[in-house]
């Protein structure tokens, strides 16, 4: 038990940081509207005045969009007939610089600098993670996970990692960091110690639950301990494990 608890501090001591406050991307506003022929459209917040962005000409089903971290530009996953298809937009110009056809629906976001991030699969969340350019190349895929909802892929509030239990043959125990814009993933060294939760805390700064395997003894098995991990310091200190090949598209 001694040995057990030792390594566990001695984790939190190396990669443990205090938590800061969530950052809240900025931007221009976007929403959901009708125009004067009664179809559905995004609209973009502009000099005081609300502008119709999307301006299309046959009745659409409008599920998803978002503002760029940085503001410059708008996502909208929309379909007319199938498959759905996301457009992106430049929020200076009002016009559309791309269209394509993604190929899977679920939860769509921006990274720090601008890739459009993808999640999906076994119900939104838990399955895959693909990154995109803007103009629809696939940048790299990420594998399944485990179905269960402590195996959901969570991305810091900043875009810029995301956090993951990789699928195995029997429970994940090593969470896994990728960095969202070139795919490169740190697994997190655990020890014997499995890990089944984890949150962020922060956008640089996540906690992890560890839970004291069945293999120890019976008197030990039971607890948890949560691990603070500084991303930034992490990824600093340790070479990635390895890397997320892509492909163009």
């Amino acid at each position: 038990m001694k040995r057990l608890l030792l390594c566990a501090l001695l984790l939190a001591f190396l990669i443990a940081s205090p938590a800061s406050a969530l950052a809240k991307p900025g931007g221009p506003r976007l929403k959901e509207g009708t125009d004067k022929w009664g179809m559905g459209q995004v609209y973009v917040r502009k000099n005081g005045k609300w502008l119709n962005l999307t301006r299309f000409r046959n009745p659409h089903n409008i599920y998803d969009f978002s503002v760029s971290r940085d503001g410059r530009r708008a996502l909208v996953h929309h379909m007319d007939f199938s498959p759905t298809r996301i457009s992106v937009y430049d929020l200076e110009t009002l016009k559309a610089l791309h269209t394509w056809k993604p190929g899977a629906g679920g939860t769509w976001t921006w990274s720090k600098t601008g890739r459009i991030v993808l999640v999906n699969g076994c119900g939104t969340g838990c399955a895959q993670i693909t990154v995109f350019r803007i103009d629809g190349g696939i940048i790299y895929q990420g594998p399944d996970n485990e179905y269960s909802e402590s195996a959901r892929i969570a991305i810091n509030p900043s875009g810029e990692y995301a956090v993951f239990l990789p699928q195995m043959e029997s429970m994940p125990d090593r969470p896994e960091i990728v960095r969202l814009d070139d795919g490169k993933i740190w697994t997190v060294k655990t020890e014997k110690l499995v890990a089944f939760d984890y949150e962020w805390l922060s956008s640089g700064t996540i906690s992890i639950t560890l839970l004291v395997p069945m293999d120890y003894p019976e008197d030990y098995y039971g607890g948890d301990i949560p691990v603070r991990i500084n991303v930034s310091k992490y990824v600093k200190k340790h070479n990635p494990d390895r890397i997320y090949s892509g492909h163009a598209r």
